[in-house]
This record gives C-alpha cells, sequence and structure tokens, in this order.
C-alpha cells in the first residue's frame, strides 16, 4: 500500500434542497445523498417556501468541488426535488 501524495480531506458545504413536501421525501433525498458518499454533517427543515413545498437545509461533507457539483445534479433528478443549490450562509 503507497500513502497518497496528500490526504484527501472533506469540507463542509451548506446546500438548500426545496421538495414538494410529502412522504417519503427526506427519505428520498438523504438516499440520494448517502449514494453519492457524502456524510450529512447537519439537517434543518426551514420553514415552507411555497403552499406544498418545504426547504431542506443540509451541511454535507464533500471531497472536492467536482463531488458537490456532481450531488447537486443528481439531487435535482430525484423525483420530488424541485430545486438543489448551494448556499452561501456560513456553515455549522
Amino acid at each position: 500500500m503507497a500513502w497518497a501524495d496528500e490526504p484527501v480531506r472533506a469540507f463542509d458545504v451548506a446546500i438548500v434542497v426545496t421538495v414538494t413536501n410529502g412522504k417519503g421525501v427526506l427519505a428520498r433525498v438523504t438516499a440520494t445523498l448517502a449514494e453519492a458518499e457524502v456524510d450529512i454533517v447537519h439537517l434543518a427543515m426551514l420553514e415552507e417556501a411555497a403552499p406544498q413545498t418545504l426547504d431542506l437545509r443540509f451541511v454535507i461533507a464533500v471531497r472536492d468541488r467536482e463531488q458537490l457539483d456532481h450531488v447537486l445534479r443528481t439531487l435535482r433528478r430525484t423525483p420530488s426535488v424541485l430545486r438543489a443549490t448551494r448556499s452561501m450562509a456560513a456553515t455549522g
């Protein structure tokens, strides 16, 4: 086994996922994040963005910007997800 030249260090990123509120939506979103191999550091459910929708604010640990872009693209293709964006609000 060889050592990597530089250790891979994850960094925390805040994202907001707007979903149609319904049964199993949170499970689908968290399963998508798990399949993308990111850790969920924090989750908050924000007030309804509009009738029948909900904003989920996650802080996730990603390896790099490429992985973050992949996660956001995958979330946008997930049933019940209306929007997935990076939040520039402070993490933590």
